[in-house]
């Protein structure tokens, strides 16, 4: 499981990176993806 948070934290990195990016639109992107697995409970 410390594992995968590790690999989860570099993904979730790399993503703000490329949402940084295209931002504003990615940023909605983003927060759209979030407040989706939080309602899923896939987090």
């Amino acid at each position: 499981m410390l594992g995968n948070k590790r690999r989860l934290k570099n993904r979730s990195k790399a993503l703000l990176y490329s949402h940084a990016v295209e931002a504003p639109r990615g940023l909605k992107r983003l927060a759209f993806f979030l407040l989706a697995g939080v309602l899923i409970g896939t987090d």
